[in-house]
């Protein structure tokens, strides 16, 4: 990429970018396929070639998925990855890089209160500032209901007195 003292270029660090996305892309590949492989009872790629009749050259590229996942499909692998898509009954071969096909799951932390324990889930700075937002927005929409109802309050006094003062019949 460049040589040592010598400064990085722009083109450099695109490069470094470029191949990070890849390796990114590569790796969700690589972690979907492994747990979809589990949740179809397939502990590694032997059992999951297994299962998918594949022999040698299959076996072979299935192998590679295994261990270093795929970037990107190409021609000559699109009909093996129907057949594996189809095998995980995924909608589309696109879902192998889809980084929310499987969720994170929760961390819990363990509270030891005198009644007994109680696990309590972990939240993240996000969700905990999300939940101040979403509180001040509905204390605000309450805020502005109960101004409401003191207008039309207000409002209807006046239309009232307006009426007792003009002589006009009333109605209740």
């Amino acid at each position: 990429m460049n040589t040592p003292g010598k400064k990085p270029t722009k083109a450099d660090w695109l490069k470094l970018h470029r191949k990070r996305k890849l390796d990114q892309s590569a790796a969700t590949f690589r972690d979907n396929l492994h747990k979809l492989a589990e949740r179809k009872s397939c502990p590694d790629e032997n059992s999951l070639a297994k299962r998918l009749g594949w022999v040698r050259e299959k076996k072979k590229w299935l192998r590679r998925l295994w261990k270093s996942g795929l970037v990107r499909p190409n021609a000559k692998t699109a009909d093996d990855l129907d057949q594996l898509s189809k095998f995980f009954d995924l909608k589309d071969t696109g879902q192998f890089w889809n980084t929310s096909l499987f969720p994170p799951k929760r961390e819990y932390h363990r509270l030891r209160l005198p009644q007994g324990s109680v696990d309590v889930p972990v939240r993240t700075y996000g969700e905990i500032e999300t939940e101040k937002l979403l509180n001040e927005i509905e204390q605000e929409f309450e805020n502005l209901g109960m101004q409401i109802v003191d207008l039309m309050a207000a409002s209807l006094q006046r239309i009232k007195a307006k009426l007792m003062d003009t002589g006009e019949p009333q109605q209740d």
